[in-house]
């Protein structure tokens, strides 16, 4: 590999370094989070399979602006949790 093909790979990586700060990507939460909502997602049928069934046949019923409100509400949950976890 030639010298200047090598700057430009330590441009790049010194870029993204003071983009993202040391340790902002941290794979060992990523992966923990998606443990956690693995778990979670995997209690209710296991825990009820019948109640996740009637859950699921409830949300299949509503309208779609219904759902979208659903949905953002837990997105900016998700996101004041996250926030006030990491603050």
């Amino acid at each position: 590999m030639s010298a200047g093909r090598l700057a430009g790979l330590d441009a790049t990586r010194d870029f993204y370094h003071g983009l993202l700060g040391a340790g902002a990507l941290a794979w060992a939460d990523l992966f923990a989070g998606m443990a956690f909502y693995l778990i979670f997602e995997g209690l209710f049928p296991f825990v009820s399979p019948q109640g996740w069934r009637r859950g699921l046949a409830a949300f299949a019923e509503l309208k779609d602006n219904q759902l979208r409100s659903f949905g953002l509400t837990l997105v900016i949950a998700g996101l004041a949790l996250l926030f006030f976890v990491r603050s």
